[in-house]
């Protein structure tokens, strides 16, 4: 599986609210929650000008009153030219990520392979991961958040983890075997550096292989070294790239 397969899946488990294809690009909207869910996904190669469609995306945000934000997989023949008339545009250059993957046969590297049962993270229901995700994150409450979620149609696990009896860390993962992609793994400031993040992650994990996983899927920032350095102790490798342009106000 190419990595142009794994974007368009990792677009389906994090759904928009509103989708509109535009000559190889997609164009997400969700109320402005996201960046992932509200710009425009750079897939594949344009057989129109790439200042016309820039030019039609930015109406098309303006419309529903959001920035144009554009994202930027570097395996889009569109990317290196695309970059560049946006960096003319005055669009500045927000979150390089990586995408890291990890395959299910190749779990054992440390000798005993994912846990048999995910027993130490608690499975909640949506709205319950929502509260815990908010609390955690430090967020008020979000309604385009909450349909986003709602609009997930593929197997979800909403996992939580406790520690002395409080809300520790907190997780999504998505199922469409034998993808999985995992979202919002958060760890409460107070705790972290403490394995909480590698206990919630394994159980995940777990949970993603017994329902046919055969490839995990993640994303993460480039300067995000803790969450990186955790990644890489589970086996995780990058698989691409991809980095966010957007329009510098006034």
């Amino acid at each position: 599986m190419d990595a142009a397969e794994i974007e368009v899946f990792l677009l389906r488990a994090w759904p928009a609210l509103e989708e509109r294809d535009l000559d190889g690009w997609r164009l997400r909207f969700a109320g402005g929650y996201t960046k992932r869910a509200n710009s425009v996904a750079v897939l594949g190669t344009s057989c129109r000008r790439l200042e016309e469609k820039v030019r039609e995306c930015e109406a098309a945000y303006a419309e529903r009153g959001l920035p144009a934000i554009f994202k930027i997989n570097e395996f889009s023949p569109d990317a290196g030219q695309l970059d560049t008339i946006l960096a003319e545009r005055g669009y500045a250059l927000v979150d390089a990520c990586l995408v890291l993957g990890l395959n299910v046969p190749d779990c054992a590297a440390d000798g005993d392979g994912l846990p048999e049962r995910t027993t130490e993270a608690e499975t909640l229901g949506q709205e319950e991961w929502l509260a815990a995700h908010a609390q955690l994150a430090g967020l008020a409450d979000s309604e385009p958040h909450r349909r986003i979620l709602s609009r997930i149609d593929m197997p979800c696990l909403h996992a939580a983890l406790a520690h002395d009896g409080r809300l520790a860390a907190c997780g999504l993962a998505v199922l469409e075997s034998p993808l999985c992609a995992v979202f919002d793994l958060l760890v409460r400031k107070d705790l972290r550096r403490q394995g909480l993040g590698l206990r919630l992650s394994r159980a995940m994990l777990a949970w993603a292989a017994q329902g046919g996983a055969r490839r995990i899927v993640l994303q993460a920032l480039i300067s995000n070294e803790p969450a990186l350095t955790l990644y890489r102790s589970l086996g995780f490798a990058p698989l691409y790239r991809y980095w966010y342009r957007k329009k510098i106000a006034g």
